[in-house]
């Protein structure tokens, strides 16, 4: 449902050409419509949060077993948080 509900989004930045999130509030507000909608389409009766229930504990995990606040996390690398380890770029 995750996968679906970004992958929507993606595919909308994609076809309207401009950043979907920093544009207004109500591109943001139809944006993540539509992205629930698909993912309610593709995954049915699962609930339409799911996706973003997977991020918060994902991100609270992370932050407990790292003993780290938001402020700690706000740079961090996507993977770094999924994986629960420190991710290093390589050069």
């Amino acid at each position: 449902m995750l996968l679906a509900h970004e992958y929507t989004h993606w595919i909308r930045e994609k076809e309207i050409k401009h950043d979907i999130f920093e544009n207004c509030i109500g591109e943001r507000f139809v944006t993540e419509g539509i992205a629930c909608n698909f993912s309610e389409e593709v995954v049915p009766n699962m609930p339409v949060r799911t996706g973003y229930v997977y991020g918060y504990i994902k991100v609270k995990e992370y932050m407990r077993k790292n003993n780290l606040k938001i402020k700690d996390i706000i740079k961090s690398d996507w993977r770094e948080v999924l994986n629960g380890q420190t991710y290093k770029k390589s050069s």
